[in-house]
């Protein structure tokens, strides 16, 4: 038995096998001509997931008027989202 790992609806709407399917006949196109010869150099394909760029910014400082206490700054709604 193991614990459930929570998914947002979108991710799960998302992930169904036509999208996955779409998704690498786009990237075929993207790598390679008609020929099969490859298009994009291999130094150009990185791997990377989403968990290392965050949605949520942290306010940094900012210059503001002398004297000013209230300054905003717009930053996203979602919290711990990445």
């Amino acid at each position: 038995m193991r614990q459930a790992e929570a998914v947002s609806i979108q991710r799960a709407q998302g992930f169904n096998k036509p999208k996955v399917e779409r998704f690498y006949a786009v990237l075929k196109t993207i790598m390679f001509n008609d020929n099969g010869q490859q298009k994009m150099p291999l130094c150009s394909i990185y791997n990377v997931d989403e968990s290392g760029f965050t949605v949520c910014h942290k306010p940094v400082k900012i210059v503001a008027t002398k004297g000013k206490h209230n300054v905003g700054i717009s930053t996203s709604a979602e919290n711990g989202k990445t």
